[in-house]
């Protein structure tokens, strides 16, 4: 790329201006920064939910550990049938804690390349690097430059790495992962409706109480989290008109974080404004996901107390078809075990895989082009 003998034309001093200039500018922005932060917040969410709807399977199964129904004249443990469930759940649950703690680990290793502190030695380094090449020898520079680079790689390598495996995830993961979860709760749901297909009436209209109540809990809590939003919002809006007020730096102080303690302030009053607007939309997304699951819940006991049925199985007489009955749990033990594996090798893949695949790739290519100078 260039020669330790001999200084390149004031053409290639200005290419290496623009360069340094964009990639500073590009560090100081935190454009890419913002975008992988909130694709880690979502992964995080979601996984979250996955391992949680894992778990609440595992906790099902384990109550119908021992539980015996007659089939015919075979008597049929719905436990042993479960086994390799359960034994599936415990490793899915496993693998998916290394998955979140991939995850969390991208986020702090993120928060560290876009402190502050960071990029005011990538900016030192930069300048010194351009003042070597101008005033320098050539062998001064080529270290100055490797030094940038190989800070620039550690800065950026991580974050491209991130935003590549959220395109990918977006296009060609998130659609299966969700019919895969979707199909996980379904199965959840239908233990535990077998779980509760003894219930009696006294429990039932005690548990339609009690769900109601929930529900009552539940949108008192969806409601004051709104109005909560709603406030945030509102103060977010006063607080950037007022920085805007206050903020009378240029373009270049812009650049170069030139600041002041009222416009630092303002700043950091936006941003607290920002996280706590991203906490009430992580609340309101809960808050509606339970209460839409208390609705179908109380919907279900309401059906069951008029006699009616929630789902297939509960469609299928207790005595008389109870082998048809085991041949459905039967199928559906194959299905969630399909489904389960897909998703654990979807999480997987955007989690650690693509991650790690990517952060090579790209640190690579900065190792080539340092190799050059």
């Amino acid at each position: 790329m260039f020669s330790p003998q001999k200084k390149p034309f004031n053409v290639q001093l200005s290419l290496l201006l623009i360069f340094a200039v964009g990639t500073l500018t590009l560090s100081w922005s935190g454009f890419f920064d913002t975008a992988t932060d909130e694709f880690l917040d979502e992964a995080l969410l979601g996984s979250g939910a996955i391992y949680a709807s894992a778990r609440a399977i595992n906790a099902v199964v384990s109550l119908l550990q021992g539980t015996e129904v007659d089939a015919l004249f075979l008597t049929v443990s719905i436990g042993e049938l479960l086994d390799p469930i359960n034994d599936l759940i415990e490793r899915f649950s496993g693998v998916m804690m290394i998955a979140l703690g991939s995850l969390a680990a991208q986020k702090i290793l993120l928060e560290l390349v876009s402190h502050t502190f960071f990029n005011i030695v990538l900016t030192l380094l930069g300048v010194v690097a351009i003042t070597s090449y101008i005033w320098g020898s050539m062998r001064f520079f080529s270290a100055t430059a490797k030094l940038y680079l190989v800070t620039l790689a550690i800065r950026f390598s991580l974050v491209l790495a991130v935003l590549i495996t959220g395109w990918v995830d977006t296009e060609f993961l998130q659609q299966s992962e969700s019919a895969n979860h979707q199909a996980m709760q379904e199965f959840h749901a239908d233990l535990v409706s077998i779980r509760k297909g003894v219930t009696t009436s006294t429990e039932l209209s005690a548990e339609i109480v009690e769900t109601k109540e929930s529900v009552a809990t539940s949108h008192a809590a969806l409601k004051y989290e709104q109005n909560l939003l709603k406030e945030n919002q509102q103060a977010l809006i006063n607080a950037e008109q007022h920085l805007i007020r206050i903020d009378k730096r240029t373009l270049l102080e812009k650049l170069w974080r030139v600041s002041t303690k009222a416009i630092d302030q303002a700043k950091e009053k936006v941003s607290e404004l920002k996280r706590k607007i991203k906490s009430n939309e992580t609340s309101i997304r809960a808050h509606e996901n339970r209460l839409k699951a208390l609705q179908e819940s109380l919907n279900c006991l309401h059906k069951k107390n008029a006699g009616g049925y929630c789902s297939t199985i509960d469609r299928i007489p207790t005595k008389d078809a109870m082998a048809q009955r085991i041949e459905l749990l039967s199928n559906q033990v194959t299905d969630f075990a399909s489904n389960a594996i897909n998703l654990l090798v979807s999480v997987l893949v955007k989690s650690l895989i693509l991650p790690l695949v990517f952060f090579y790739t790209f640190f690579q290519l900065f190792r080539l082009t340092v190799r050059s100078i």
